[in-house]
């Protein structure tokens, strides 16, 4: 798969949740975002229909992101469900550790 320059596209971001939970600058507009219908949402099945079309078409590497993926209630049952393929991680805000059950140092006892 070739982008507007020629150039091959070997990477994906996925966004599993429509909102991010930290509300900073870096993704978040001052006038915020309007909230879509859940009916507007991909499915977790649409979600890996579209990851293994892509994989399909050279995608060697996936980044899971959405603000704090781990708010996601279904996320360890997207993330199982990913097709084999090279690279795949994700990008944490770090806070929901509990998702996954473990604990970063700060959140320690």
């Amino acid at each position: 798969m070739l982008d507007s320059y020629g150039r091959n596209i070997t990477y994906l971001r996925l966004s599993v949740t429509e909102l991010c939970n930290m509300r900073c600058r870096y993704c978040m507009p001052e006038d915020g975002i309007c909230k879509k219908q859940h009916e507007e949402m991909l499915t977790q099945e649409e979600m890996i229909l579209a990851v293994k079309a892509a994989v399909s078409l050279g995608i060697s590497k996936l980044r899971i992101t959405g603000g704090e993926p781990l708010v996601k209630p279904n996320i360890l049952s997207i993330w199982r469900d990913l097709p084999d393929h090279k690279r795949c991680s994700a990008s944490f805000s770090g806070s929901a550790p509990e998702r996954c059950g473990r604990t970063t140092p700060e959140h320690q006892p």
